[in-house]
């Protein structure tokens, strides 16, 4: 379960760190796409921010084995 964060300073949820519990990563040539981004209130595309798991498979730097 992915956490977000919108940068989006006009929004009522900027700033503030929003647990997803069901979160869609879809993988194509152009790179990754992730459809749950999108903040709910404003529709901008939201920061992912990490929590201390293993993230290899989200590009994250955070893995044990590197």
């Amino acid at each position: 379960m992915p956490n977000y964060k919108c940068s989006n300073k006009k929004c009522k949820f900027f700033n503030q760190v929003i647990r997803e519990s069901n979160c869609h990563i879809i993988y194509k040539k152009e790179g990754k796409i992730d459809k749950t981004a999108p903040c709910p209130e404003c529709g901008k595309d939201r920061e992912m921010v990490v929590d201390g798991f293993c993230t290899s498979m989200h590009g994250g730097g955070n893995c044990c084995n590197r």
